[in-house]
Order: structure tokens, then sequence, then C-alpha cells
């Protein structure tokens, strides 16, 4: 890949901030000053002639594109060029953190090393160096202009990070290699086994999530976090986190976890485990977006999600209808109780009928029957719940009672059947073997007796 090429690629990716709401992995730079210490580099290679010393001067040269006698009017493009907005340079009144570019590449923050094969730029065309489109600088590795081992350096941040450098001594941007990781959320779908973006579950089912994570970008991805959010109503499985399929601990849906570095080019795969859990009064399909992040320390971050749509099933329904009797005289009451059994939802009406009659509506779920006349008589009840369906009307929550005029017949007694088991047919055995043996001895006495 030419440098051109190679520019315009860092500019793209210096370029893109990815606004994810996750407040995991970023690292936090304290300034150990707020002047560079470098001299003032007064030529005609410099972006900005004479450079800033502190960040106010910097933001007053880069406002009015320089300073008296040596106006750039190229110097917001250069900037934009290498990745550095406006926002960018004036979010660094916020912070001032002062760092180094070395002559071979690497971007520093007092002993961390925060970039590599890092780009710079400016006004002269030194040998190794390409024009910048759009400005009238030329960019270049640090190698091919610095004078010395390394220069000081005000570092810009974007979602956290460092992310690009300008150059105290003469306000020259520098820009460097950084990850891109990327993420796929995916959920596995119970009834097929596949993975997908949206599945539906039951409640109370275990969900299982995966999350590719890769790096797409030019620079090693270091100290990745990958942190799951569960929505309200699902929990984490404990141990039920794995890297690649092996076991890797807990406090992905904490926290995060660390997965270490990242090369160019890789894929891992986080999977885990949750519970859903929702209140029985959801008697509806509820959709729940979880989202997975992945956070390094030296670029940008990356959000994906994934859906479950979860399924609250309500059993509710009238399981009886009783009274004392089914058999009373003329004149007397007889009361019926309804009873219904209810998950997840809430009664709203009670319905009793007498024939096809309506005879009672409301919350109360006791009925008064008193006959005006004899005859056979059907009593039901048909129970409304608050999803608006309803339930009986016939079978258990329906009952025929029978009114009579005077006396009610007694009620027939049950018959009793013989006893035929193999036990009382071995003592009728045992009975006539005996009866027969004595009635055979008697025989046999007499028959002696007349000899």
């Amino acid at each position: 890949m030419n440098l051109f090429k190679k520019f315009a690629i860092r500019g793209l990716i210096a370029g893109a901030f990815i606004a994810a709401s996750v407040a995991v992995g970023t690292i936090v730079f304290s300034p150990k000053h707020t002047n560079a210490v470098n001299g003032y580099d007064c030529d005609s290679n410099a972006v900005i002639y004479c450079g800033a010393r502190s960040v106010p001067e910097l933001i007053t040269k880069y406002d009015n594109y320089g300073s008296a006698g040596h106006i750039y009017n190229d110097l917001h493009n250069v900037y934009s060029a290498f990745g550095i907005s406006s926002d960018g340079v004036h979010r660094l009144a916020n912070n001032v953190v002062i760092g180094q570019v070395h002559s071979d590449g690497t971007v520093w923050i007092g002993s961390k090393m925060i970039g590599q094969n890092a780009l710079t730029a400016g006004r002269q065309n030194k040998p190794g160096s390409f024009a910048v489109p759009g400005t009238g600088v030329f960019a270049r590795p640090p190698s091919v202009s610095f004078d010395s081992g390394s220069l000081d350096a005000y570092i810009g941040f974007e979602d956290g990070k460092p992310a690009w450098a300008i150059l105290a001594a003469c306000g020259n941007p520098v820009s460097w290699d950084r990850p891109t990781v990327t993420i796929a959320k995916q959920v596995k779908d119970p009834k097929t086994g596949v993975m997908a973006e949206n599945a539906t579950f039951q409640n109370g089912d275990h969900i299982r999530y995966t999350l590719d994570v890769g790096n797409t970008g030019r620079a090693t991805a270091n100290n990745v976090i990958v942190r799951d959010f569960l929505p309200v109503g699902q929990t984490y499985d404990v141990n039920s986190t794995s890297v690649d399929g092996r076991f890797f601990g807990n406090g992905v849906a904490g926290n995060g976890i660390n997965i270490g570095s990242l090369a160019v080019g890789a894929v891992v795969k986080v999977s885990f485990t949750a519970t859903v859990s929702l209140p029985e009064t959801n008697c509806s399909t509820t959709r729940m977006t979880n989202i997975g992040a992945v956070i390094p320390d030296n670029g940008p971050s990356a959000t994906d999600t994934a859906n479950t749509d979860i399924v609250v099933s309500c059993a509710s329904q009238c399981t009886l209808l009783s009274a004392p009797t089914y058999a009373i005289k003329l004149g007397d009451k007889l009361v019926f109780t309804a009873v219904a059994s209810v998950k997840g939802l809430s009664i709203s009406d009670y319905s009793f009928k007498l024939n096809t009659k309506s005879v009672q509506s409301g919350m109360g779920n006791t009925y008064e029957f008193v006959p005006t006349e004899t005859g056979e008589y059907t009593v039901s009840v048909l129970v409304k719940f608050s999803d608006g369906k309803t339930d009986g009307d016939s079978g258990a929550c329906a009952k025929i009672v029978k009114v009579y005029k005077d006396e009610i017949p007694p009620t027939p007694p049950t018959p009793i059947l013989p006893n035929t088991g193999a036990g009382d047919i071995v003592g009728i055995f045992v009975a006539t073997s005996f009866v027969g043996a004595i009635a055979h001895k008697l025989y046999m006495a007499r028959k002696f007796a007349r000899l």
C-alpha cells in the first residue's frame, strides 16, 4: 500500500467516533505539566509558525489560522486530514496531556506507549513525503523530518482514548495506527439451535448469547474489555462465560472481562447464558434488547445488539361451580360458589346464568338461587379475566339443580355387589371341604356299625 492510501485510511479511522454509552476500559491520563518543554520551531516547515507553548496559545492560533505575518488558510484542512476536528482542538483546554512523539514512529504518554507507525506532516516537501490533498503540507514518518529523538506533543482523545497529537514546537499534526474493533451479537434460537439476531423464548428460559469480537484495524488492540449490558428481567448465569470454548470466569455482565490483546485480523468468540424472569402479570410477548460492547484501551469502542422476544403465558380458568346440594324444595335457597384459578391475570367479572338467562354479573363469586317453580334448572358461571378472555359456562362450571314441590325423594342407596374375590372363593372351598369330611365320617361310622 502506498503512503497516500495508507494516510487516507488512517484519516478515516482517526475521524471515526463510535458513540457508545460504555464508560468502561477508558484510560485516564493525568497531565504532568500544562506547557510543552520544547522550544519554538520558527521555520518554513512548521504547520503553525513557531508552534505553541501552551494549549491556550495553540487554540488562539488555530482559531486565527496562525499569527500575524504567518496566516495559513489551509490550517483547519490540515488538521482535519489527520482526524483532528475543531471541537477536538478546543477540548484540549479541559484536560492537557503532554506526550512525546519519537522519531521511530512511536507515541508515548510517560512510560506507556499509546501508538506506533506514526505519520506527521510539514510544509516542506522532504524526501520520503507525499502531498496531502487540499492542503499545502506533505505527510511522512517522523524519521524523515525529526532532528531530535522525540518532540513534545499535545495528545488528543476521542471516545476517551488517545487518538492524535499536535507537536508543540511547530503545530504539526500526528496520527498513528489504531485498532478498529468489531462486535457481532447473536442469540441462540431455542427451536432451531441456530444463532440469530432475534429469537423467541418462554419466561424462565436460559438464553445463550454469543459475541464475536474482531479487529479490522491496523494495530493490535490492547487490554480489550468485552462487556454485556443485560436488560432488566434477565440475570447472568454464574460460571457460564467461555472464550473460544474455554471457561473464562465471570464479570462479562458486570464490569466486563479483559480478554487481553487482539491482533489485527483476529476474531474471538465470547459466549454466556442468562435466565429471563418477568412478572407473571406481563401476560404478553415482551421484546428485550441486549447490548454487547468491546472496549480496547488504544482505540474506539464498538457495540452491537440482539433481541429476545419473551412470551409470558398466563393460565387462568374457571375451575368449579359448587353448592351444598343439587336437589331442593320449592321456596328454599341454594348458594352457588364459583372458583377460578388465576396466574398472571386478575378476574374482572363473574357472570351467572339460570338456564340461558343472565341473572347476576359483577365481582361477586356467589349466587343465591331461590326457585319459584318446580323443575330442573341449569346454573352456570362465566368468568372474565383482565386480558379480556373468558372461561366457564360449561363442564365443572355448570350444574343441574332439581326443584321439588314437597319432599325431596330419597337418594337410592348404592347397591352392594357381592364380593367375588379370591379370598372368598378359598373360604367357600375350605368350608365345603370341612362339611363334606364330617358327612363322610358319619356315613362310614354307620356302615361299620351294621356289620
